[in-house]
Formats: structure tokens, C-alpha cells, sequence
């Protein structure tokens, strides 16, 4: 692809300084196993949260396949990598991660939603989440 980026397939969600309530968003490319449930990047371990599935997010244990990714971002702390497939991988040192799940999430869901060229999975998500 030369100089190009190639197409992105996840995109990771966090903070910068002193706006930790400001949502900071980027596009990544990273490679990781379908059966990956823990990534590892830059001494940070972020822990399969769950799946979008049928229109619901599905919680999933973190088993399976431990992968390194390297994904160098223009923010401090990554909190959330949410990859096309819909799966969601959760910073397992996030600050009030109740809290994070309950108020951000969603509104993670929906950005990223809105960077894939398709919206795909991600669409349906969000708009049943709307209804509720």
C-alpha cells in the first residue's frame, strides 16, 4: 500500500491530561487472533469486555489466545479497543470501570460506529440502545 495507512479495523477510545471527560477517539490497524481475549501494548492490558452480537452485547470471558499489539496513539491512555467484528477490549486498569461501562460505552460504541466506512454491526447496536 506504499505510503498509505492500510484500512483501519478497530478503533481505540481514550483520555489525554487533565480532560478525562472528554472521549478521545483514533483509528488503528492491529492484527489479533478471532480467538484472542487479552491484548498487551506498551506495558497495558486490555481484557475482552464482550461481543456485539444479534443486536445485544454479549459479555464473554477473557479466555483464549494472549496477543501483543503495538499501537502508538496521539492520547496518554487508552481505555477501550473496539475492533470491526464487534469485539471490545477493556483496559483492565480503567478508573471506575463500573461507571466507564454504565455513562461511556455506549457513546464508545456509537463513535466508532460512525469511523467505519459501513457502520455495520455497530449501527444496529446503536439504534436498538436508542430505542431502550
Amino acid at each position: 500500500m506504499g505510503l498509505f495507512k492500510k484500512k483501519f479495523n478497530a478503533v481505540a477510545e481514550g483520555v489525554s491530561g487533565e480532560y478525562l471527560w472528554r472521549l478521545a477517539f483514533e483509528k488503528i490497524r492491529i492484527e489479533i487472533p478471532k480467538e484472542a481475549g487479552t491484548l498487551y501494548d506498551s506495558g497495558n492490558r486490555y481484557v475482552l469486555y464482550g461481543r456485539i452480537n444479534d443486536n445485544t452485547i454479549q459479555k464473554q470471558e477473557a479466555g483464549g489466545i494472549e496477543a501483543v499489539i503495538n499501537c502508538a496513539l496521539s492520547f496518554e491512555r487508552k481505555r477501550a479497543i473496539i475492533m470491526r467484528d464487534g469485539r471490545i477490549f477493556l483496559n483492565e486498569n480503567i478508573e471506575d470501570r463500573d461507571e466507564y461501562i454504565r455513562n461511556s460505552l455506549k457513546s464508545v460504541m456509537y463513535r466508532a460506529k460512525g469511523m467505519f466506512e459501513d457502520g455495520g454491526i455497530f449501527r444496529r447496536v446503536h439504534e436498538r440502545l436508542r430505542m431502550r
